[in-house]
């Protein structure tokens, strides 16, 4: 009997220190002032934020949030927990104009998000690694807010940052922008 009750103590030892840590990663309520504050902090500054527009990826748990200080434009990304129905923020960009590209990693699988300032619209993007070829077709999510491109279907588990250090951006046309 002592030995169960030891057991069962220990369970639910485990099972407050799992919750103990959600509740301290997602600390973000799902609310304007509280994400405009995440997203100051994570800027390190006290500037004048406004909360643009939200983009929830496929349904997931992962969702971007588009938002405009001193004539910039920038996105954050943040992922849900549904146990406490609270966000936490994931990564920071403090310029749509800035190139990157990068991995998104959801619940729902993987996707590729790409920004920047390019001379075109891009449609998709050719990721090359040895004699393997990927080719993803993208949308702007952004807008007329700038370009912030996502993968339309998710990707290949196989895919990694590496293999996104030289991509080769088409428009519509098939013909190469970048």
């Amino acid at each position: 009997m002592k030995k169960y009750l030891i057991i069962l103590i220990f369970i639910i030892l485990f099972i407050t220190l799992i919750f103990y840590i959600i509740e301290k990663n997602y600390n973000i309520e799902l609310n304007e002032n509280e994400i405009t504050n995440s997203i100051q902090n994570g800027l390190g500054e006290e500037l004048d934020i406004s909360l643009i527009e939200k983009y929830i990826i496929s349904n997931s748990n992962t969702q971007i949030i588009f938002f405009e200080y001193s004539k910039k434009n920038g996105y954050a990304l943040f992922k849900k927990n549904y146990f406490n129905n609270k966000l936490k923020l994931v990564s920071l960009n403090k310029n749509l104009l800035d190139e990157y590209i990068g991995i998104i990693y959801t619940n729902k699988g993987n996707y590729i998000i790409l920004s920047g300032n390019y001379n075109e619209k891009v449609d998709s993007f050719l990721v090359k690694e040895g004699d393997s070829e990927y080719l993803f077709k993208v949308e702007n999510i952004a807008g007329e807010f700038g370009n912030l491109y996502i993968t339309l279907e998710t990707i290949p588990r196989s895919i990694t940052e590496k293999m996104l250090e030289n991509p080769i951006l088409y428009n519509e046309n098939n013909e190469q922008v970048y």
